[in-house]
């Protein structure tokens, strides 16, 4: 299992393979069509994911987001890493945040936890399920 696998939401982890995708392969030649087919989902999804792929390397570079999909899917080099793209889901991620919260933390609870980042216990302890268990009774402060 991958560490993007574990950490990431469906939708960033979506985002994160097709950049991978974007910048293992000669992406001047890939169209969309080509690019779902290589992820695995429908042309509508692969779209969508597109443009928000567009809007994060936007975000990073400070580019246009014409710029940026001429350097995902063109000739212009690319000013983004596969690795500085990753840091950057990684950072958004709950369950990523959640786990640096524990280890870098003195005294860690949830509830401080889900005070500090989030409004309520539940969405910290539903996102992902697999860290719900991570403190004795808190699986039944999360139903």
């Amino acid at each position: 299992m991958q560490f993007e696998e574990i950490f990431l939401e469906k939708a960033d982890l979506q985002k994160f393979m097709m950049f991978s995708v974007l910048t293992a392969f000669d992406a001047d030649s890939l169209t969309i069509t080509e690019l779902s087919a290589k992820i695995g989902i429908s042309y509508q999804q692969t779209y969508n994911i597109f443009q928000e792929l567009i809007e994060d390397v936007a975000a990073i570079t400070g580019d246009s987001r014409a710029t940026v999909k001429k350097s995902l899917m063109g000739p212009l080099p690319l000013r983004v890493t596969i690795d500085q793209y990753r840091f950057l889901l990684m950072e958004d991620a709950i369950a990523y945040q959640f786990v640096d919260y524990l280890v870098q933390g003195s005294r860690p609870s949830v509830d401080r936890f889900c005070n500090e980042r989030y409004s309520a216990v539940r969405p910290c302890c539903e996102r992902p399920p697999r860290f719900a268990n991570c403190w004795p009774g808190t699986r039944s402060r999360c139903r």
